[in-house]
C-alpha cells in the first residue's frame, strides 16, 4: 500500500516539524528567566491573549488564530450572502475563502503577538528580554505571525496530502501531555494515599465512562431514507436506487465550544481592563467568572448550547436541503417533495440539534463541575477529549477507506 504509507509518512513528518518548532524559543528571550517567571500565579492576562502560549516558542500561538479566523468567517457567512455563495462556486470559491481565512489569521496572530510582546515587556523586561524593546516587539510579531501562518498551511497540507484532519492532528499533538494529566494525577493520588479507594475508583470510572459516552455520541447518526430516481449523466445511465442520508448527532463538532470559550475570554479580558479603573465595582463580578463558579458555568454552558444549535441550523438548513432534493428529483421515502420535505427536515433536525447541543454542553462542563464541587484535584478537559475521539475516529475511517480501495484494486 504505497499510497497509504506515503500519506502516513507525510503526516508524521509534519507532526515532527511541529514538535520541533514548539521547542525553539523566541528570539531575544532568556529561557531560564522565563521559566522562573512562569511559576508566578498571575499570568492570566498574558496567557489569555496568547491562547495559552506559555512556552514562547515560534509555534506558541498554535492554530488558535487560524481556528478563530475560520469560525469568524463562517459566522460572517451567515450574515453576508456573498460569502455564503462562495462555497457553491467550486474550486475558485473555496480558494477565495482560503485566502480570506489566511489573511484574517495573519491579522489575529499579529494582534496576539503584539499583546504578548507588550505583556513580556511589563514583566521584568530587563531580565527576560535581551534585545532593545522596539526590536523585540517587531521580532515577536514577525516570528509568531509567521509561525501561525506556517502551521495553518501545514494543517492544510496534512488534510490534502496526509491522512486525517490536519487541524485536529496538530491540536492533538500539542495537547498530548494535557490528555495524560488526569491519568497521572489519579496514579499520584493512589501511590501517595492522598485519596480513598472509593474516590480513586470513582474518578477512574468517571474518566472511562465519559470517554465511552463521547465515542458513542460521536458515532451516533440519524438516517434519512432517500429515493434517487433514474437519471442520465453524459452517456452514463444511473438506475433508480434507495440510500440513506446520515446526519451526526453532533454535526457542529467542537466549534461551539471554541466560540463559547472565545466569547468568555473576551468578557474576562474586558472585566480585567475595567477592574483597573473601577476595582470596587468589578471585583465581585470578576470573582464569579472564575472557572467552576456558578456564574461561569451558567454563562459558558449557555453559550455552548446556543452556539451549537445555531451552528447546526447553519450547517443543516431544512429549506436548502428540500430545494436540492427538488432540483435533482430526489425525495424522502414516505414524504412528499417540496414544503412537506422541508417541514419534516425542520422537525427532525431541530431535535437532533437540541440533543447534540445538550450533549456537548454536558461534556464541556462536566470536568469543571467534578473538579470544583467534588473537591478533586483532577481536571479532565472535555474539549481535549472531543478532539482526541474525533481525531481517532476520523483516522480510523480514512485508514479503513484506504484499505478497502487497496483490496478492490
Amino acid at each position: 500500500m504505497p499510497e497509504l504509507a506515503r500519506r502516513i509518512a507525510f503526516t508524521l513528518g509534519v507532526l515532527l516539524l511541529y514538535r520541533l518548532g514548539s521547542t525553539i524559543p523566541l528570539p531575544g528571550i532568556d529561557v531560564e528567566v522565563w521559566d522562573q517567571v512562569l511559576r508566578s500565579p498571575d499570568l492570566r492576562s498574558l496567557l489569555l491573549f496568547s491562547g495559552g502560549a506559555h512556552r514562547l516558542a515560534i509555534f506558541a500561538l498554535n492554530l488558535a488564530p487560524y481556528i478563530s479566523a475560520s469560525v469568524l468567517l463562517q459566522l460572517a457567512s451567515i450574515v453576508f450572502r456573498r460569502l455564503r455563495t462562495l462555497n457553491n462556486q467550486g474550486d475558485r470559491g473555496r480558494e477565495v475563502l482560503r485566502r480570506i481565512t489566511l489573511g484574517l489569521t495573519g491579522l489575529l496572530a499579529a494582534f496576539q503577538a503584539y499583546a504578548i510582546a507588550l505583556g513580556i515587556e511589563d514583566m521584568h523586561a530587563d531580565s527576560i528580554v535581551v534585545m532593545p524593546k522596539s526590536a523585540f516587539v517587531v521580532s515577536t510579531i514577525v516570528t509568531l505571525t509567521g509561525g501561525a501562518l506556517l502551521l495553518a498551511w501545514l494543517s492544510e497540507q496534512v488534510t490534502l496530502r496526509g491522512i486525517g484532519n490536519g487541524i485536529a492532528l496538530i491540536l492533538l499533538a500539542g495537547s498530548t501531555l494535557a490528555l495524560l494529566e488526569p491519568i497521572l494525577a489519579i496514579r499520584e493520588l493512589a501511590t501517595r494515599n492522598l485519596a480513598s479507594q472509593n474516590v480513586i475508583l470513582g474518578l477512574s470510572m468517571t474518566v472511562a465512562g465519559v470517554t465511552c459516552l463521547v465515542v458513542l455520541m460521536e458515532r451516533a447518526q440519524r438516517r434519512f431514507k432517500i429515493h434517487f430516481p433514474e437519471r442520465q449523466a453524459d452517456r452514463r445511465v444511473f438506475e433508480s436506487r434507495t440510500a440513506y442520508l446520515a446526519v451526526k448527532l453532533n454535526p457542529a463538532g467542537i466549534i461551539p465550544a471554541v466560540v463559547a470559550s472565545w466569547l468568555v475570554s473576551i468578557l474576562i479580558t474586558i472585566v480585567d481592563l475595567v477592574s483597573k479603573v473601577a476595582p470596587h465595582l468589578v471585583t465581585p463580578g470578576a470573582v464569579q467568572l472564575i472557572i467552576g463558579r456558578p456564574v461561569h458555568l451558567v454563562l459558558y454552558g449557555s453559550l455552548i448550547f446556543v452556539c451549537a444549535v445555531f451552528y447546526a441550523a447553519y450547517l443543516l438548513d431544512p429549506e436548502q436541503l428540500a430545494d436540492r432534493f427538488r432540483e435533482h428529483g430526489d425525495a424522502l421515502v414516505s414524504v412528499d417533495p417540496g414544503e412537506p420535505t422541508a417541514a419534516y427536515f425542520d422537525y427532525a433536525l431541530s431535535r437532533i440539534a437540541i440533543i447534540g447541543a445538550a450533549y456537548l454542553t454536558f461534556i464541556c462542563l462536566l470536568p469543571d463541575i467534578v473538579m470544583w464541587y467534588a473537591k478533586v484535584p483532577v481536571y479532565f478537559g472535555g474539549t481535549l477529549l472531543l478532539i482526541l475521539v474525533c481525531t481517532v475516529l476520523d483516522l480510523e475511517g480514512q485508514v479503513r477507506g484506504s484499505l478497502a480501495r487497496y483490496l478492490r484494486s
